[in-house]
């Protein structure tokens, strides 16, 4: 009896080892082996199913799974057999954001090219369409699908692959109407300034949806009287209105010349997806209320974000500080030796993943020649060294002289040839959270600092960047609570008031609220 129950055990797992031989998957923490058809249930944990797919995916090994595992225990399958690996997901800005474009074009995968379609019957035709990307497999291969909605099929042979569009010109909006007004907008944020050769004022920040999102757009206003006041908003940059292309981190900035930039980026697959582009308009006469402006001009694609304010050399050179969020691309600065006609990519600026964080840097040159870069990272503040006006640079280490918490900084020579510096916290400290935001001062190349001016203590303060006016004085510009308070506010200042530590001068004011949105989300 023993000898039988040994055979009809040992004949068993023979059956089943040849059923899985026949198999090209193997899920490995969840899951079942299915041929995808019409009517075929899609996920184990949910009687969604399948509708009349489209023919090269009809017919195919797929794993049904969870489609909410357990966490810490992702969907995961083992490849059997040598074919092509196929991840069907929601369109990026669909299904809430659920879309795993971003992270399969991160891990080696590309879309192929199949209209997109929906994926199981009763599907919203305004929300849940999918795409599909493949990947060559050998046996042995793994694939983790940690997230919601993702359905893995496997194919002998290659589907052809998706063309991706080439970036197209976005409309600049001149007369933006009342859905672009204060009490539309329910966030804002990451503001940044400059100063005419006159005086006037320039800020833009971005807002659009409730947050970061591919709702957002840029917006563009302007002060003559110092800041006192501010107008209406002058123009918008609202790429495709609903989506998906989002456009944000805008920044202002006068060139040697006189003619101010407004620079911005755009994400087709948020905002640490990858094909980012930086774009730019430029106005001759920054001195004006209204301006004319410059047809949209493309000048880093793809994968290149510009955040910070550039900086012109003392040989000519324009050093824009250009950023990868699309963690497989390092970032490298945007170079121009012809005054904005054309634009090169410098070197890259390389760190290990595990300490990279939103990669905004300010590049200052020190009186040697040597480029400083000074860099937001994981542990707060990393620097980085270019000898060759940004063509190599060292690898990102922790900086010497400035401790900081993982967020923007703002850095730049001012007219006296001192550096100021706006952090969080004093000169070597890492506060807990955005708050204390402070100025100091460096008279020798940022090896040491003043003590510190104080400009707004509270929590939910971030993103600071600055001008200074011909007069000498110095306006600093950033944001509070982008969800709730909605506020963006400015701050005026001088070199005295920042050595004394206090504000001495009639220069100072603190506090001062540039934009408030008014508009409240709805559920």
């Amino acid at each position: 009896m023993h000898r039988y129950f040994c055979v009809a055990i040992l004949l068993s797992f023979l059956l089943t080892a040849f059923a899985y031989a026949q198999q090209p998957l193997l899920p490995l923490k969840n899951g079942e082996v299915d041929i995808m058809k019409e009517g075929v249930r899609l996920w184990s944990d949910r009687n969604y199913q399948a509708t009349d797919w489209p023919a090269p995916l009809k017919n195919q090994t797929f794993v049904r799974s969870l489609r909410k595992p357990p966490l810490g225990k992702p969907c995961s399958v083992k490849v059997l057999k040598p074919g092509y690996l196929l991840i069907v997901t929601p369109a990026h800005g669909q299904w809430g954001g659920f879309s795993q474009e971003p992270q399969l074009r991160a891990a080696g995968f590309s879309r192929v090219d199949i209209e997109t379609f929906l994926p199981f019957k009763r599907a919203g035709k305004n929300g849940d369409t999918c795409c599909a990307y493949q990947k060559k497999v050998k046996p042995g291969d793994t694939h983790d699908s940690k997230y919601e909605y993702g359905i893995t099929l496997w194919r002998e042979d290659p589907l052809p692959l998706y063309k991706i569009p080439s970036p197209k010109v976005p409309p600049v909006n001149t007369n933006p109407g009342p859905e672009y007004a204060d009490k539309a907008r329910v966030y804002q944020g990451t503001p940044t300034i400059e100063c005419a050769p006159n005086g006037r004022l320039w800020a833009t920040w971005y807002s659009g949806g409730t947050g970061e999102g591919y709702l957002n757009y840029i917006m563009l206003y302007t002060s003559g009287d110092g800041g006192n006041t501010w107008s209406d908003v002058k123009l918008v940059i609202d790429p495709d209105g609903e989506g998906p292309l989002r456009a944000t981190e805008p920044v202002v900035w006068l060139d040697p010349s006189g003619r101010l930039w407004l620079i911005w980026n755009q994400y087709p697959l948020g905002l640490a997806g990858p094909d980012s582009e930086t774009w730019a308009i430029v106005t001759d006469d920054p001195n004006s209320e209204n301006p004319t402006w410059s047809a949209p001009k493309l000048v880093g694609y793809p994968n290149m974000n510009c955040t910070c304010k550039p900086t012109a050399l003392s040989d000519g050179t324009w050093v824009w500080p250009g950023s990868s969020f699309f963690v497989p691309v390092k970032s490298r600065p945007i170079l121009s030796k012809d005054q904005g006609a054309n634009f090169t990519a410098g070197g890259e600026l390389s760190i290990e993943d595990k300490y990279r964080d939103w990669q905004e840097y300010y590049v200052t040159e020190l009186k040697n020649g040597t480029l400083w870069a000074t860099i937001r990272t994981q542990y707060g503040m990393g620097e980085s060294f270019s000898k060759d006006k940004g063509k190599t640079w060292t690898a990102i280490k922790p900086c010497g002289s400035i401790t900081h918490v993982p967020a923007r900084h703002f850095i730049g020579r001012l007219k006296s040839g001192k550096l100021l510096l706006v952090k969080h916290g004093t000169i070597k400290e890492r506060v807990k959270r955005r708050e204390r935001l402070m100025a100091m001062l460096s008279d020798d190349d940022g090896k040491t600092w003043s003590d510190g001016l104080l400009l707004d203590e509270r929590a939910g303060i971030a993103t600071p960047d600055c001008t200074q006016s011909p007069d000498g004085t110095i306006t600093l510009i950033y944001d509070r609570n982008r969800h709730t308070d909605k506020e963006i506010l400015m701050a005026t200042f001088t070199e005295e008031d920042v050595a004394q530590g206090k504000c001495v001068t009639d220069k100072a004011r603190l506090r001062v609220i540039v934009n408030k949105a008014q508009g409240k989300a709805h559920n």
